[in-house]
């Protein structure tokens, strides 16, 4: 009786085990399927980690663009993965097919996709640049203006710091995101390169010209007009003055020698001494102005084949030019454009006393 209570004993013990061996063998590979299989995240999102990302500002970015459907599952992965201790800077694209495995996965060995570096837009300054890239890129501001002024650094490629504008090219550019500042400049002298191909240099040659000579040409008339049906007219202008020794008078050379500050290029301006005062000295500006696109450089190796030596702002005042052949043709023009812009500022500044008389009016009323 007593082997009989005994056995029976055994059997239920044995059931018992197995039951609890079925059920650890079910919430483990539940797990695994959790951790491994299952849609971890709700929406899709972008994860950047830097090198001093800490583990809870990673969690932070994770709750405000994953929106993660499994937290218990992601720290059981981290645990697991080491992630607190493995984080690899890099910007990564995470969808909802990732599981908590994947993910972990992806930013503990640097799955990283490119994102777009744009450089487009008005660029006047080395500061400008390393902005742009900065606002983009994990690169730090400073570090990429350092090496933008880095003369040892920027001969590497052929280039100094006063003729860095050259090297860049405007466009959407690739990249990885954690890129160094060298991955940078070294993608920057690769589009150059692509740019400047023989046909290019060929281009160049016809016009009497260097590739260094047409971008500084080029930043001249990026400054002139947002236009790009009129790009071709300035180049031509301004090809034609340099071939006959005219100077070439760009208002724009002007404004560069005072940082672009100035609104309106006046007589004193014209005076001031610098390689930069195309109304005082012959012949290109030592460098370019500012970062000319494909579309000013093109118009120089492409330029239309016009009569015309002069242009100046229309009289319309709606940013484009107007062009001329004759000095007195020009005058007149000018002087039309100068008449409607007075009349403008005075209005503007009659209509701007006006709003200042009511404001006060309305002030003293509620007093």
């Amino acid at each position: 009786m007593a082997k009989r209570k005994k056995k029976k004993s055994i059997r239920w013990w044995a059931v018992i085990l197995l039951m609890v061996a079925f059920a650890m063998a079910v919430l483990f590979s539940y797990r695994w399927f959790l951790d491994n299989r299952m849609q971890a995240f709700a929406r899709n999102g972008v994860i950047r980690i830097r090198p001093n990302t800490t583990i809870e500002e990673l969690e932070q970015q994770i709750q405000q663009n994953l929106s993660p459907l499994h937290e218990a599952s992601i720290r059981r992965v981290f645990g697991k993965e080491n992630v607190a201790l493995g984080l690899r800077p890099g910007s990564y694209t995470i969808d909802t097919t990732y599981s908590a495995h994947r993910f972990a996965r992806a930013i503990t060995r640097g799955w990283e996709e490119p994102v777009n570096l744009v450089l487009s837009g008005r660029i006047r300054s080395v500061e400008d640049v390393a902005d742009r890239i900065s606002s983009q890129m994990m690169v730090d501001k400073e570090h990429m203006l350092s090496a933008l002024k880095d003369s040892l650094l920027l001969a590497g490629y052929g280039f100094t710091p006063s003729r860095v504008f050259e090297m860049i090219i405007p466009d959407t550019y690739q990249m990885y995101w954690s890129a160094s500042v060298e991955n940078i400049l070294d993608r920057m002298k690769k589009e150059y390169d692509a740019y400047w191909t023989e046909e290019r240099i060929s281009a160049a040659a016809k016009q009497g010209l260097t590739p260094s000579q047409v971008s500084i040409l080029a930043s001249i008339i990026a400054e002139e007009s947002h236009y790009k049906d009129e790009y071709p007219k300035i180049a031509s202008v301004y090809l034609t003055r340099l071939r006959s020794g005219m100077k070439l008078q760009a208002c724009p050379t002007v404004c560069y020698i005072y940082d672009y500050k100035i609104n309106r290029v006046l007589n004193r301006h014209l005076a001031t001494k610098s390689p930069y005062n195309t109304y005082m000295y012959a012949g290109l500006p030592p460098t370019p102005i500012c970062v000319p696109d494909k579309d000013h450089l093109d118009a120089v190796l492409h330029p239309d084949s016009t009569p015309y030596r002069y242009f100046c702002a229309d009289s319309q005042l709606n940013g484009r030019n107007v062009f001329s052949v004759s000095l007195s043709e020009h005058n007149k023009k000018a002087a039309l454009y100068h008449t409607a812009l007075e009349k403008y500022l005075k209005n503007k500044e009659l209509k701007e006393q006006a709003e200042e008389e009511n404001t006060m009016n309305e002030i003293a009323d509620e007093t």
